[in-house]
């Protein structure tokens, strides 16, 4: 049995990890504060991922890098990046390498440029950088970017810029180097520009004409850091739930329709943020609903920890820990891919299979795998479930689960649990 599990466990995650395409990497700073403040610097496809292995590491080993006042920063390289201490009233880093020539139908030479800060109010702030982005608050709530090359605003900068969920927009700077977008709402979000330059000169002995900067600024919002948590970890928790359309966190109640093997059942059901249990009728009232609202939001209270796995490496994604809640988040791309819930008991391993993006850039998880796993680490079951959702005036409420139970060979039971009239009973805690 745990062989045959065991195997289709991973048939269905390899699928999904066959599926990813490779991107363009480009330098990032993040300002962090939390349990251990510091600057991190990460060779990544985005600022919401990270070095993906050594050599990513390696490519930052001679960036130069300085806080805003011209104070170099020493960075020391790390298994998971390049990483620098940074005292509480610092809030700005900066840094720079150069990656060398490249072809693409041209002959140019690659430079990389980063810029980190602690808030938005520090965005503004012009850290040296040969090409750099700016970013300044506007009465009406919007922000006004500004791409500068050798600290001159420049027209006409190709720019990445965030917008909904995960969704992002391509723009180009207008004749004073700017452009305007509303503010971020997400806890850590970041601006990506290219900026050409032609400039004749000679690299590893080879000559070029043409230089391409690439540049980032990338903003983490600190407030509101639950005690003792690092802040980084906290912002990527809170990135991923931002992006997860589906509500089913916190508590709530619902009427239910559930048809199996052994007939049909009607009543009322409670989820407490945790599980959710049968509450009507009486005689069915012990009985709990485990498969749903699996993946659910996590809104911790102050007192509550968060922070990544003790042992970090080089990969794309991470490993977001709850100590309290026995709850290890696997997070990559600003996407929830796997949550593992632990117990003296046991343990529950939840992977993402199949995931639905919406206009909004925001994402629902229709598809899981759910593995039980005994005190001893053996499968015990593996259940294959399917969420359906219908929007409410923009929230995804939880429609219908569906799941085909495996307990062993032969040994397979299939229910459908149908909910209507859902009511939150903590809105804080919904999305």
């Amino acid at each position: 049995m745990l062989r045959l599990l065991g195997l289709l466990v991973c048939l269905v995650v390899a699928f999904e990890i066959s599926t990813e395409v490779a991107c363009a990497h480009f330098l990032f700073a993040h300002v962090i504060r939390g349990s251990q403040p510091r600057v991190e610097l990460h060779f990544a496809e985005s600022a919401w991922d990270f070095s993906a292995n050594d050599r990513m590491v390696s490519l930052m080993g001679s960036a130069r890098s300085w806080h805003a006042d011209g104070q170099t920063l020493e960075f020391e390289s790390k298994p998971h990046a390049m990483v620098c201490p940074m005292e509480s009233d610092q809030k700005i880093a900066c840094s720079e390498f150069t990656y060398g020539l490249m072809s693409r139908g041209e002959t140019f030479l690659l430079r990389y440029h980063a810029k980190g800060v602690d808030g938005i109010e520090a965005a503004e702030t012009n850290g040296g950088l040969h090409a750099e982005i700016v970013a300044t608050p506007s009465e009406d709530g919007q922000l006004i970017v500004t791409v500068l090359s050798k600290g001159t605003p420049f027209p006409g900068a190709e720019i990445i810029v965030p917008t909904s969920g995960m969704n992002t927009e391509e723009m180009t700077t207008d004749e004073n180097g700017q452009i305007r977008i509303n503010t971020p709402t997400t806890s850590l979000y970041s601006f990506r520009a290219m900026v050409p330059e032609e400039r004749s000169g000679t690299h590893d002995g080879k000559p070029y004409e043409l230089v391409r900067h690439y540049t980032t600024l990338t903003v983490h919002d600190h407030e509101n850091i639950p005690e003792g948590s690092d802040g980084l970890a906290w912002a990527i928790l809170q990135d991923a739930q931002h992006c997860n359309a589906a509500t089913v966190g916190g508590s709530w109640n619902a009427n239910f329709r559930m048809t199996d093997a052994s007939g049909t059942l009607q009543g009322k059901l409670m989820h407490d943020g945790q599980s959710a249990r049968i509450t009507e009728p009486e005689e069915a009232s012990d009985r709990t609903i485990q498969t749903i609202g699996s993946i659910r939001t996590i809104h911790p209270a102050n007192d509550i920890a968060i922070g990544f796995e003790d042992a970090r490496t080089a990969a794309a994604g991470c490993r977001i820990v709850i100590p309290e809640h026995g709850m290890t988040y696997v997070i990559k791309d600003r996407v929830v891919e796997t949550i593992i819930e632990s117990s003296d008991d046991g343990s529950r391993r939840i992977d993402v299979t199949g995931r639905t993006r919406l206009e909004d850039g925001r994402i629902l998880p229709e598809r899981l795998v759910i593995t039980e796993f005994d005190s001893n680490g053996t499968i015990e079951s593996v259940t294959l479930t399917s969420e359906n959702y219908v929007d409410q005036n923009g929230d995804h409420v939880l429609k219908s689960v569906s799941h085909n139970h495996i307990n062993g060979p032969g040994k397979s039971d299939q229910t459908v649990i149908r909910l209507s009239d859902v009511r939150q009973q903590d809105s804080t805690s919904s999305r």
